[in-house]
């Protein structure tokens, strides 16, 4: 649920920026729109293939640029990629994937004559900001969760510490027990031997004794 829920977030949020047709030279229209729900479906499997979706969104949004389609950026559709690629212990492709993006991006845009200083400055900044952001907040959710296990099996661990010192006791008085039951049935059998072997002089001699 929380899969399906991320995954219309992420359509209906890309579809949006998409709508506001900033910049471009090809017109939105219904393949522009599958793209965004291309990255929202995408989430479905990211808890099975992290790293397999972060390359997956990486190549939809060369794909993407690649028709000419109004700007979506870069951040908007791959944060969501990003933190489930951190979140599942992925760090490193997902700052392997993050810097892919950025370089060929600007690469391309520099090429393209766009204002060096409008990329190089706010733009780069802005987008690096949001991608080390999501990662950050992945990576801070899988420690989170591995810290909450950790904590969960040494309580595990305690418990049954715990319970095998309460069973160790256990079968300490049961031993103690026993060791008086046989200190006791063996004392009265020796008592009962020795007035048998009284009884069995005295026969024939003083039955009254």
């Amino acid at each position: 649920l929380l899969d399906l829920l991320l995954g219309i977030a992420v359509t209906l949020v890309v579809a949006l920026v998409i709508s506001a047709d900033q910049g471009g030279q090809q017109d939105a229209d219904a393949v522009a729109y599958l793209f965004a729900c291309g990255f929202g479906g995408l989430m479905l499997v990211r808890r099975h293939f992290p790293v397999v979706v972060l390359v997956a969104t990486m190549f939809l949004l060369f794909g993407y640029y690649a028709l000419d389609y109004p700007a979506i950026g870069l951040a908007v559709p791959v944060a969501a990629s990003l933190y489930s690629a951190a979140e599942q212990g992925k760090v490193t492709a997902a700052v392997l994937v993050s810097f892919l993006l950025i370089g060929v991006s600007t690469g391309i845009r520099l090429r393209d004559g766009q204002p060096a200083a409008y990329l190089l400055g706010y733009e780069l900044i802005s987008t690096v900001t949001m991608m080390a952001a999501a990662i950050a907040l992945g990576d801070s959710t899988r420690a989170r969760r591995s810290l909450r296990a950790e904590q969960e099996q040494s309580a595990r661990l305690l418990a049954q510490e715990h319970a095998y010192r309460a069973e160790h006791q256990v079968q300490a008085e049961r031993v103690r027990m026993a060791r008086d039951l046989h200190d006791l049935i063996g004392h009265s059998i020796s008592v009962i031997s020795l007035q048998a072997d009284v009884a069995r002089e005295a026969i024939g001699r003083n039955d009254a004794e």
